[in-house]
């Protein structure tokens, strides 16, 4: 009596791939629903031709690859269960199979599924399996992209059989054998029995033909079968050999038409993996379920660490760790937090110095205030910020009163320099410009303010007249021309101012004086100038040309045409200068 699985409905492909000597046989099949399966495609290829063989398998769009490993490295026992279902089917089986089944076998080389044929008196039955053999069956995993798991040749006839039962067949045998390798693998069903059986012989040993009909006679028997065996003569290489009554069967299990007996010679073995696989589901469990090498599952960083600190040593130097951590970082904080006060104040030694040295000097400052204003000092400061183009006509400074100064520029940007240097000087402050007008040859004249914030304070900032005289700067190297004797009638630097509450104006520029007798002797008159050279020069070549004209016009022993010459030039040079000055602010 047999017991049919509820019909499945139609789902994913199922490939399988069975090596028989040097070709490998593929099949994939796919449910075609009410407990009958449908094949998709089988084709062969040579053990050599691996990448036509995963071409394939990319384009037959298969869920899961199923491969068969031979009899001879398998063990296989029938065992009889009472009537039982649910989830903890599959938890007893592995425990049975870990218990009836070899320790050399490891848990990912186990097998273990429940069969269609029932077991007397209601039972059920299940086959245990275990893998022993190598890793690959002589080819690597062809199809990385493509799940795959491993069964047991026995387990693929049997699947057969159950095939067949489906179909009406009350019994039924079938037999795989190698003979290059020695593997045998019977499976018979027969009324109130199943058998089945893995072998090895010795391969290409005599007689051949004799222990394949003699394993089949023995497991016929047991199984309560009469059907003799009678393979195709002679018997060599790989043979498939089904009962007559469990072909017959099989036909009504498949859509369309069964093939040959030809064919299921190749391809039976593979076709009963792909029919086990495709009931078991796309999932690698039961009888297909086996593997080469463990499977190491995917775990988060978090379950990864759960499972490290889960041994009893590595917990224990965890927590030791941690108590050492939570001794030593609160020192640490603390003497970090020592190291940056120390770092930052300085000491308090330092701290307590620094304090006597500024309430000293806060003393020095007070008296210093209550002494008179250093004028002299006051005005030599005032006169050392003053850039060169800017003459002073009035200074105004008293004790306690705003300071007040009023002058000539010759240009704006002159004034504002000049207010820039009194406050950045630090003995001067808020100093504003309060009035600003052209008044006659389009001199600018201003008035400035402000306060006397540091009145002995070293003043920053201001103009070095000792090292670079006023004529230098305003006459360069000619400058050196001018004799001694007329150093008394050259006006005073720029800057200067006349004293306090002078109103006299110190100029900061004047005509130069006329050279020595020996030097007007000596120098000829500068050549003449078209009014296109004056006017393309820039306000310093303007002012040098100018000098040297006004200079060459009073040299004695010149004629009246030449000084007039030279006047006239010197008068537009001087023009030119002041109109260079205003359009490009320079001094």
């Amino acid at each position: 009596m047999t017991r049919a699985p509820s019909a499945a409905a139609p789902g994913p492909r199922i490939a399988a791939l069975h090596a028989q000597g040097d070709r490998l046989r593929l099949v994939v099949v796919e449910s075609a629903g009410a407990g009958a399966i449908r094949i998709v495609q089988a084709e062969s290829f040579a053990k050599s031709d691996a990448s036509a063989l995963a071409v394939t398998l990319a384009a037959s769009g298969a869920a899961r690859l199923v491969r068969i490993s031979a009899s001879a490295a398998c063990v296989c026992r029938v065992i009889e269960l009472p009537d039982a279902g649910g989830p903890d089917v599959a938890g007893a089986l592995a425990l049975l199979a870990e218990a009836e089944l070899p320790e050399s076998a490891p848990e990912h080389r186990r097998g273990a599924g429940l069969l269609a044929f029932d077991a007397p008196g209601g039972g059920r039955r299940a086959l245990l399996a275990a893998w022993t053999g190598d890793a690959n069956a002589g080819i690597e995993r062809p199809a990385p992209e493509i799940p795959e798991s491993w069964t047991a040749e026995p387990a693929a006839l049997l699947a057969l059989l159950e095939l067949a039962a489906r179909a009406g067949a009350t019994s039924g045998a079938a037999l795989a054998a190698d003979h290059e390798t020695g593997s045998i693998g019977v499976a018979a069903s027969g009324p109130g029995k199943v058998v089945v059986r893995a072998l090895r012989e010795s391969p290409r040993a005599a007689g051949w033909s004799k222990r394949l009909e003699s394993r089949w006679n023995q497991t016929a028997a047991a199984a309560g079968i009469s059907e003799k065996f009678a393979p195709p003569a002679p018997v060599e290489g790989f043979t498939f050999f089904i009962a007559e009554g469990t072909r017959a069967a099989l036909a009504d299990s498949i859509v369309g038409a069964l093939p040959d007996e030809r064919w299921l010679s190749d391809y039976g073995v593979a076709l009963g993996a792909a029919c086990l696989a495709l009931r078991s589901g796309t999932g690698a469990g039961g009888l297909c379920g086996m593997t080469p090498a463990p499977i190491v599952p995917r775990r988060t960083p978090v379950q990864r660490l759960a499972l490290t600190l889960a041994r009893p040593a590595t917990a224990v130097r965890v927590i030791a760790a941690g108590l050492i951590l939570a001794l030593l970082i609160p020192l640490g904080a603390q003497a970090l937090r020592h190291t940056l006060l120390v770092s930052r104040s300085g000491g308090l030694n330092e701290q307590q110095s620094a304090e006597r040295e500024q309430m000293l000097l806060a003393a020095f400052y007070q008296q210093l205030e209550r002494r008179r204003w250093p004028m002299t000092k006051l005005m030599a400061d005032l006169s050392g910020a003053l850039p060169v183009g800017v003459t002073v006509e009035s200074l105004r400074l008293e004790p306690g009163q705003r300071i007040s100064v009023r002058g000539r520029s010759d240009s704006l940007d002159l004034v504002n320099q000049l207010q820039s240097r009194l406050n950045d000087s630090g003995v001067f402050a808020e100093v504003t410009i309060d009035r600003t007008q052209f008044g006659d040859n389009d001199v600018l004249e201003f008035d400035l303010s402000g306060r006397v914030g540091q009145p002995f304070a070293q003043a920053k900032g201001i103009e070095d007249f000792s090292t670079n005289t006023l004529a230098r700067r305003l006459y360069g190297e000619r400058a050196d021309l001018i004799p001694a004797s007329d150093a008394g009638s050259a006006p005073a630097p720029s800057g200067r101012a006349a004293g306090r509450d002078s109103a006299a104006p110190a100029r900061s520029r004047a005509e130069p004086a006329a050279p020595s007798g020996a030097s007007r002797a000596a120098e000829p008159p500068p050549a003449a100038l078209s009014d296109d050279q004056i006017a393309a020069m820039d306000a310093s070549t303007a002012m040098k040309e100018w000098t040297s004209r006004l200079r060459a016009s009073k040299q004695p022993g010149l004629d009246e045409t030449t000084k007039q010459r030279l006047a006239e030039e010197a008068e537009k040079c001087r023009a030119r200068m002041q109109a260079a000055r205003r359009e490009g602010g320079s001094s």
